[in-house]
């Protein structure tokens, strides 16, 4: 049976891929069922790849509400940033599309391309590809290359105009928030770098931190972090006076804090909320302002609440997918 996809939260871009560009708070079907198709997403548009094409929707100068066919190149892999994305093709070439007003994807122009643009860059053997907010970077067995927006260290290093290396060997993942980044190792080990204002990186002073160990899945929001360790038990640390940490407290966080909720599978966080994942069921909180979790109002939740379950879910910014 094919799987079902659903969508809550912020519809004026059109990443809902509903006919209405309207918010919408409860989980509906959405009218374009991409069947075994990977899908990338964030705060303003998406990439579907299907049979090794890439379609795009949401909004990249207009709205595309109904996926359009990108061009004509075998796609291996994408990230997608706020506002920029990253293609590799199955050739082994990389392009870059959407904003490079803060050099995010490394091209001549700090302009929005409309249309993907070839990258110069060196590009075998690379690992993986994640676009934060503004920010690129490539991972490599003994390294990884980033560009962007760095104000804030979020690159872990001194990178300016063009793609930079920084040694840094074993790195399995790279996911991003607003402005800090995080690091999984093939060691399970965890490390950050970045802004700490909500105390997001804890309470080290260190440029580049290890946070945690026996890590097996972890998210960003925008200023919070959640971690899944190897014996199934969640942790949460960061920014929490819009509910991102569900305690019901409204407080920031420099040091993690279990959470007590027992048969997590994944967790996941939109842009200032966070999602659980369990066996039978599928916990949120945080911020709500979209709808974006899918509790049927728009009203921020301060501890974790039970909705309807779903096989998985994708989340970023304030749209959320539900698979059934």
């Amino acid at each position: 049976m094919n799987e079902q996809i659903y969508s809550t939260g912020s519809g004026s871009s059109g990443l809902l891929l509903l006919e209405t560009l309207d918010d919408i708070s409860e989980f509906t079907q959405i009218h374009y069922q991409p069947q075994n198709a990977k899908i990338k997403f964030n705060g303003m548009f998406g990439i579907i790849i299907k049979d090794e094409e890439a379609y795009i929707y949401g909004q990249l100068i207009q709205i595309y509400q109904i996926p359009k066919l990108l061009f004509k190149v075998k796609v291996k892999n994408v990230a997608v940033g706020w506002n920029h994305a990253v293609i590799l093709s199955q050739e082994d070439e990389l392009y870059g599309i959407g904003s490079n007003k803060f050099n995010e994807i490394g091209l001549d122009q700090k302009i929005i391309y409309e249309e993907p643009t070839k990258l110069k860059f060196q590009n075998k053997g690379i690992k993986s590809i994640t676009c934060g907010f503004r920010q690129t970077f490539f991972v490599y067995d003994t390294h990884y290359y980033a560009c962007g927006q760095n104000k804030n260290n979020e690159l872990g290093g001194e990178i300016y105009e063009t793609y930079q290396m920084i040694k840094f060997p074993n790195i399995v993942k790279i996911k991003c928030g607003l402005s800090f980044t995080l690091a999984l190792t093939s060691e399970s080990k965890l490390f950050g770098w970045g802004n700490n204002k909500f105390g997001q990186l804890g309470v080290q002073q260190e440029p580049i931190k290890q946070l945690a160990e026996n890590v097996k899945k972890f998210d960003c929001g925008w200023n919070h972090h959640i971690i899944l360790k190897s014996d199934n038990i969640a942790y949460i640390v960061g920014r929490g006076d819009m509910g991102q940490q569900g305690d019901g407290m409204k407080r920031h966080n420099n040091q993690y804090q279990q959470i007590q909720i027992d048969d997590i599978l994944n967790v996941k966080c939109g842009s200032e909320s966070t999602f659980l994942i369990c066996q039978d069921s599928i916990y949120v909180t945080g911020w709500n302002e979209h709808g974006n979790l899918g509790t049927g109002h728009n009203k921020n939740i301060y501890e974790f609440t039970q909705i309807e379950k779903g096989q998985k879910i994708k989340t970023k910014a304030a749209v959320a997918y539900k698979y059934n």
